[in-house]
């Protein structure tokens, strides 16, 4: 079995960002590519400020949303123009995707199509500018691992993952995330509570390592799941929270050595490009359905193994009943993770498309051992209700 630790080095607390700043050192020509909601937060500019002579771009984004592939090739335009050496990004995920998509486009030449088509032929060890993170999210996905989604020309969602995307280093401090509203804490949850089952729902267990470090992670969330629906949710849970997720999606630990599963999410990112749904709410309408399918049924009693084992192990580490038990719907629901129904006057999603997707995405299901036919009927079971 393979197995390694994330090459992002994490900082975490209250001198997370002067202490990146140290680490970025002389890192000579700097795009700070940046949220204008995280450069807001008081303090930040101030923390950052050791860098400023070196900042030769400075690129902020009122948008939200992952980018599309025109805007990456614009930036990888810009970053080659103005001969950056590091990218430092500040904030959630759209920008650190963009920012990782532009670190290996700026290698390539051509406009944003030819661009666009080169970065998907390339290898996984392509070239890539360093990234630097200051997280204002915790939990985005992006801030320690190697993927990064980006819309295509049909609209979209691909995740792509390149072995020098790795931030070389992220730091995360609470101060500047404090103001998050409670739903998106939760739908930031719920996306790293479906990265941990990811790795281990298959049918039978695999691998004790994984699947007890699987169990710490999940009763981690759950515990912060809990805090968050009661009112108890502090500073030091959004320290906690970062901690773990950047532990679970980092992309180097958990998983490794084990196939990860990852349906779930495959459907969710299709779904996300047609239905106006932050990613954390199409993946707790995916998965209910996707546990469900009678082609499932061994990964469904992994599951709920999995969570009562988790509850229990929450209950031994505090050393009294704080979850009697664990009900995915119930979960969900108490998160209010879920919006009004999907309104009409959306374009309908065609079978023609939806078999596009299956068969562009077969041999990937064929390597989860999981059949397209299956798969296509946990999606249009999602649709109906969706639709509903």
């Amino acid at each position: 079995m393979y197995f390694s630790y994330c090459p992002t080095k994490k900082i975490f607390g209250d001198n997370a960002v002067p202490a990146l700043a140290r680490e970025i050192g002389d890192a000579g020509r700097i795009a700070l590519i940046a949220s204008a909601s995280a450069m807001s937060a008081p303090g930040l500019a101030e923390a950052l400020a050791p860098l400023d002579a070196r900042i030769c771009l400075r690129q902020i984004s009122h948008a939200a949303g992952e980018p599309d592939y025109l805007a990456v090739g614009a930036l990888a335009d810009t970053l080659r123009e103005r001969q950056v050496t590091l990218l430092l990004c500040v904030g959630g995920a759209s920008v650190i995707d963009l920012a990782k998509a532009a670190a290996v486009c700026a290698h390539f030449p051509g406009d944003a199509d030819e661009k666009w088509a080169q970065l998907l032929a390339s290898p996984f060890d392509t070239p890539a500018l360093p990234i630097a993170v200051v997280s204002s999210l915790p939990g985005t996905s992006s801030e320690s691992n190697s993927t990064f989604v980006v819309k295509d020309a049909r609209r979209n969602k691909r995740a792509i993952s390149k072995l020098q995307c790795f931030p070389r280093v992220m730091a995360f401090d609470p101060r500047f995330a404090a103001t998050l509203p409670r739903r998106q804490l939760h739908l930031s949850m719920f996306d790293a509570y479906m990265h941990v089952l990811e790795q281990c729902i298959r049918p039978d267990p695999v691998c004790l390592v994984n699947d007890g470090l699987c169990i710490t992670a999940l009763s981690t969330i759950l515990d912060l799941h809990r805090r968050l629906v009661s009112g108890e949710f502090a500073d030091e849970d959004l320290l906690r929270f970062s901690r773990i997720s950047s532990f679970i999606i980092d992309g180097a630990t958990l998983g490794r050595g084990v196939t990860v599963d990852a349906v779930t999410h495959e459907i969710a990112v299709f779904l996300s490009a047609h239905f106006p749904m932050a990613h954390g709410e199409t993946l707790a309408r995916v998965l209910p359905e996707y546990l469900a399918h009678p082609a499932n049924a061994g990964k469904r009693a992994r599951f709920e193994q999995l969570m009562a084992r988790s509850v229990t192990a929450l209950n031994a580490f505090h050393g009294k009943s704080v979850i009697a038990d664990f009900e995915l719907h119930r979960h969900i629901a108490e998160s209010g993770i879920l919006g009004q129904p999907v309104a009409g006057g959306r374009a309908p999603i065609g079978e023609t498309e939806i078999a596009a997707f299956l068969d562009e995405r077969d041999a990937f299901w064929q390597q989860k051992g999981v059949a397209k036919e299956d798969v296509g009927e946990v999606l249009r079971r999602t649709i109906q209700r969706l639709d509903a």
